[in-house]
C-alpha cells in the first residue's frame, strides 16, 4: 500500500513538471495560424471548410456536427491544404493533430513552408497521442500540406494545425531562451537569438554577455586598469594585476602616494602618504619645510631638493631666499653672499662682507668681521679701523715771532683747510683748523691793542716834554732801555744823520704807522718788528 502511494506521488510530481513546462512554453510562444486564411483541394461530404483545422480545437476524434477536422475527398488524387500567416514570421515549430484511429493516413504526407519541405512522414512511428511536432526555426508565410501516396487512401485527414512563433524577447526551438540586451530594445532573432546591435557594455551578437572592459549584472560598470590591457572578470570586475599606480583588485583607485586620472602623478611630501587626495593630490599636512596644499614647494625660509635647508640672513627676511639654491638678493649684515649664512672671511667685514680690514696688529685677519675694528693698529695707523696713517698728515701751520701777522681771515689760507684725521666709514673728522685759526686771530688782535696803547702813550709823553730853555729845540727826548732820557738833535743841526740804534733795545714804529697810514687805506694789518737780539 505504501509503495503504491509512493508511485502516485512520483507520478503527480512528473505531471506537475510537465504542466509547468507546457505553461512556460505557452507563455513564450503564440500560435500565429489560428483563424488565418486557408485553402484545400477538396472536401469530404461531411467535412467542414478548411478552417476546421485552425479553430483551436485540438480534439482528435472526428465530429461531423460541427465538424472539427478537415477531410479531403476520397477521389482527390492530389490533395493539399494550406494556411497563409499573413506575413513572414520566424516559425519555431509546427504541431499537427491527426485523427484518432486514422494516424496511418499521415504516411506520405509532406509539410512545407514557402515551398520548402520541412517534414515528410514515411511512417507514423514518431506520433504520440495522435500528435506530432515539427521543429522549424526558419522564416516563412505559407504552410502547405500535401500527400503523394495511397495510405489508407489518398485522403488528408487532419484535426488541427498550429504554427508557433516565440513571443518577443524569447528565442529557440521551444522559445525557452531569453533574448539579450539588443540595442534600442529591438527584438532578437527568434531562431538564433541574435541582435542587430547591443546595448552599451554587452557583447554581440547575442548581447547576453558583457563585452571586454565591462562587468556587472547589467554590464554597466567598466573594468579598471588591468595590466597589459587584460580583461577583468565580467562578473566581479577584478583584475589579476594592475597597471602602475593603481590598486588591486579593481585597479580603479590610485595606490597611496599617487593621484590623478591615470594615477601617474606622485603626491608631495605629506606627513602620511594616505593623506594625499587621490584626485587633486592635496595633503592635509606637510613634512617640515614644505608648504600646503600639495607639499611640493618649499615653505618660506626653506630651500633645497627636500626643502631641508634653512635660508640664511637675507635682506627682507628669510622668505626672500631662492627656494632651489637658497641664494639671497643681498645679505642682512656682515654675512657672506650668496647664502648669507657664514660670517665674513678673515680680512673682510661689513655689509655683504664688502669692506677690507685695515692695518691691524697681527694682520688684517684680526679685525672684527662686523664693524672692522682692530684690537690695535700696526704702525702709525689710527684706531679703530687702522686705515689712516698719522705720519702722512700735512704739517700744522706755526706762527713765527718774525712774521707779519695779518688781521683778516683772507690772509690765513692755511687756517681755512681742515687739519686733522678722518676714519673710514665712521665718518668722524677730528680737525685742528678751528683752534689754529682762533689762535692766529687772537694773537693779531692782541698785538694790535698793544700797538695802540704804546702809540697813545708816546703822544702823551711828547706833550709833557720841557720847553726849549731846558733842551735844544732840535732834540727829541727818548727813553732808553735804562730809563734815562737822551736828547736827539734836530734836523737843522749839522751832524751825522746816520743814527746808531744798536744800543736801543727796541725800535718801535707803531706811532708813525698809526699816524700816517696808506692813502688808499688798503693796508689790512700793522707791522710789528721785534728784534730779540739787543746790543748793549
Amino acid at each position: 500500500m505504501a509503495d503504491c502511494r509512493c508511485v502516485q506521488v512520483f507520478m503527480f510530481c512528473v505531471f506537475i513538471q510537465i504542466f509547468l513546462l507546457c505553461v512556460a512554453q505557452d507563455t513564450h510562444m503564440k500560435n500565429v495560424a489560428q483563424n488565418k486564411p486557408c485553402g484545400t483541394s477538396s472536401l469530404y461530404s461531411t467535412s467542414n471548410n478548411c478552417s476546421a483545422a485552425l479553430n483551436g480545437n485540438t480534439n482528435t476524434i472526428y465530429q461531423e456536427n460541427p465538424p472539427n477536422c478537415i477531410h479531403t475527398a476520397e477521389l482527390d488524387t492530389s490533395p493539399f491544404w494550406w494556411v497563409d500567416l499573413g506575413e513572414k514570421v520566424i516559425i519555431t515549430m509546427i504541431t499537427i493533430y491527426g485523427r484518432t484511429d486514422f494516424i496511418e493516413r499521415m504516411r506520405c504526407v509532406n509539410v512545407s513552408v514557402d515551398g520548402v519541405v520541412i517534414e515528410r512522414f514515411t511512417d507514423v512511428s514518431g506520433w504520440t497521442n495522435d500528435k506530432y511536432t515539427i521543429p522549424v526555426l526558419r522564416g516563412g508565410r505559407v504552410v502547405n500540406i500535401t500527400k503523394d501516396c495511397d495510405s489508407m487512401g489518398l485522403t488528408i485527414n487532419i484535426c488541427e494545425v498550429q504554427v508557433w512563433e516565440c513571443v518577443d524577447g524569447y528565442y529557440g526551438t521551444d522559445c525557452s531562451q531569453t533574448c539579450g540586451k539588443c540595442d534600442k530594445n529591438y527584438v532578437c532573432n527568434k531562431t538564433s537569438g541574435w541582435c542587430t546591435s547591443c546595448q552599451t557594455g554587452f557583447n554581440s551578437p547575442l548581447c547576453n554577455e558583457c563585452a571586454n572592459g565591462w562587468y556587472g549584472t547589467n554590464c554597466s560598470q567598466t573594468c579598471g586598469n588591468c595590466r597589459s590591457n587584460s580583461v577583468c572578470d565580467k562578473t566581479t570586475g577584478w583584475c589579476t594585476s594592475c597597471q602602475t599606480g593603481f590598486n588591486i583588485p579593481h585597479c580603479k583607485e590610485c595606490v597611496d602616494g599617487r593621484y590623478g586620472a591615470d594615477c601617474s602623478k606622485i603626491c608631495g611630501n605629506c606627513i602620511i602618504a594616505s593623506d594625499c587626495d587621490k584626485t587633486t593630490g592635496r595633503c592635509t599636512s606637510c613634512k617640515t619645510g614644505f608648504s600646503l596644499p600639495n607639499c611640493t614647494d618649499c615653505e618660506n625660509g626653506w630651500y633645497g631638493n627636500n626643502c631641508a635647508e634653512k635660508c640664511g640672513h637675507c635682506v627682507g627676511g628669510s622668505s626672500t631666499c631662492d627656494k632651489i639654491n637658497g641664494s639671497c638678493p643681498s645679505c642682512d649684515g656682515a654675512f657672506k653672499p650668496p647664502l648669507c649664512k657664514d660670517n665674513c672671511e678673515k680680512g673682510y667685514y661689513g655689509h655683504n662682507c664688502g669692506e677690507t680690514c685695515g692695518h691691524c696688529t697681527g694682520g688684517n685677519s684680526t679685525c672684527d668681521n662686523i664693524n672692522g675694528s682692530c684690537p690695535s693698529c700696526d704702525g702709525a695707523f689710527q684706531p679703530p679701523l687702522c686705515k689712516d696713517n698719522l705720519s702722512s698728515e700735512p704739517p700744522m701751520t706755526t706762527l713765527s715771532t718774525t712774521s707779519s701777522v695779518k688781521t683778516t681771515a683772507t690772509e690765513y689760507p692755511s687756517f681755512s683747510s681742515t687739519v686733522g684725521m678722518s676714519c673710514d666709514n665712521d665718518k668722524e673728522t677730528v680737525s685742528v683748523a678751528g683752534p689754529v685759526a682762533g689762535a692766529a686771530v687772537g694773537s693779531g688782535v692782541f698785538f694790535f691793542i698793544i700797538g695802540v696803547v704804546v702809540g697813545w702813550w708816546l703822544r702823551k709823553s711828547r706833550s709833557q716834554q720841557p720847553s726849549a730853555n731846558d733842551s735844544s729845540p732840535y732834540e727829541i727826548p727818548m727813553m732808553g732801555d735804562t730809563g734815562t732820557s737822551r736828547s736827539t738833535l734836530r734836523p737843522d743841526d749839522k751832524v751825522d744823520t746816520t743814527h746808531d740804534y744798536t744800543n736801543i733795545g727796541y725800535t718801535i714804529n707803531v706811532y708813525d704807522a698809526l699816524k700816517a697810514p696808506d692813502d688808499n687805506n688798503t693796508t689790512p694789518y700793522t707791522s710789528l718788528d721785534f728784534h730779540t737780539d739787543v746790543h748793549r
